[in-house]
């Protein structure tokens, strides 16, 4: 718009000239006869001298004989100074234009630092605060009421809270087997009893407190089959997993599974001449994103295996 305003000014300087150079033709009939007489006079004074006037010399002539004259010089002059104003003026214009943008690209760019200070203050204090849950080993003996020897060995996990705040939705399930030898494609089913109608073969639900721990169901494996491992004739696994969501909304919900090879060794029918050693298989063993990473994200579900 500056720029417009200055060609239209320019534009009226350039007629006003053209007007005024105009006004020399116009009063040229009624000064006809004595400016014709002037010229015998001056040949006879001067016969050989040849008087020639230039353009501008006639116009500045011109301009102060006659008050229209005047006028339009005047106002040539003023709309001279108008272009020179509007010249001026769009400088200013365009560099405080320029300012302000700087001024405005700087303001954005401070909102989104503060907007991503205030995001990553918001996940640092989500990390800190939210439920963390992971798993404990627990083994125990069960007695025969009647004699009071060993029959069954219980295990079972701790899932325990390392955070400052509860769980939410939390479902688990937990799984052993005796094996002759894993097979390499095991995909770490959710075993189900026979037993058990399908309408009931749901994870178990639960909660914990922060800094809590709430132990699982137990699963139990006989006498016969734990002397098999401690004689390496058969290999026991263990493993399982518990999703959750936190207290925070619009977060996603965790995962923490675990695989283990339990190694047994000592007298199978004794407490205290008897070891168990878990050990963490390369692979099932994950939480959140590292279980992403493996291919079991939490919306990933195990398949069922009946026997």
């Amino acid at each position: 718009m500056i720029w417009k305003a200055a060609l239209v000014a320019l534009f009226a300087f350039v007629v006003a000239l053209i007007a005024l150079a105009l006004v020399r033709p116009s009063n040229q009939p009624q000064q006809q006869s004595y400016s014709q007489s002037t010229q015998q006079n001056s040949q006879n004074d001067r016969p050989d001298q040849n008087v020639s006037e230039s353009w501008w010399n006639a116009l500045w002539r011109t301009t102060w004989r006659e008050p229209i004259n005047i006028f339009t010089a005047v106002l040539a002059l003023a709309t001279t100074l108008l272009v020179i104003v509007s010249i001026f003026q769009s400088g200013i214009l365009l560099r405080a234009d320029r300012t302000a943008n700087r001024a405005a690209s700087a303001a954005e760019d401070a909102a989104n630092a503060a907007g991503q200070s205030a995001s990553i203050a918001e996940r640092a204090l989500i990390a800190g605060q939210r439920a963390f849950v992971y798993v404990v080993f627990n083994r125990t003996a069960n007695r025969d009421i009647k004699t009071g020897d060993i029959n069954l060995w219980g295990f079972s996990v701790n899932w325990t809270n390392a955070g400052n705040t509860p769980t939410r939705n939390m479902v688990n399930h937990t799984n052993v087997r005796l094996f002759d030898e894993i097979p390499d494609e095991w995909d770490f089913p959710d075993q189900w009893s026979k037993n058990v109608p399908p309408e009931k073969r749901r994870a178990v639900p639960m909660g914990v407190a922060p800094h809590g721990s709430v132990e699982s169901d137990k699963l139990f494996v006989d006498i016969n089959g734990i002397e098999d491992v401690i004689n390496g004739r058969k290999f026991l696994y263990f493993w399982g997993w518990a999703s959750y969501n936190d207290v925070f909304p619009n977060t996603e919900i965790h995962i923490t599974r675990f695989a283990v090879q339990i190694e047994i060794g000592g007298d199978a029918k004794t407490t205290d001449r008897i070891s168990f050693r878990f050990n963490l298989l390369p692979r099932y063993n994950c939480a959140d994103e590292e279980c992403g990473r493996e291919g079991h994200p939490a919306a990933w579900m195990p398949r069922e295996f009946v026997e």
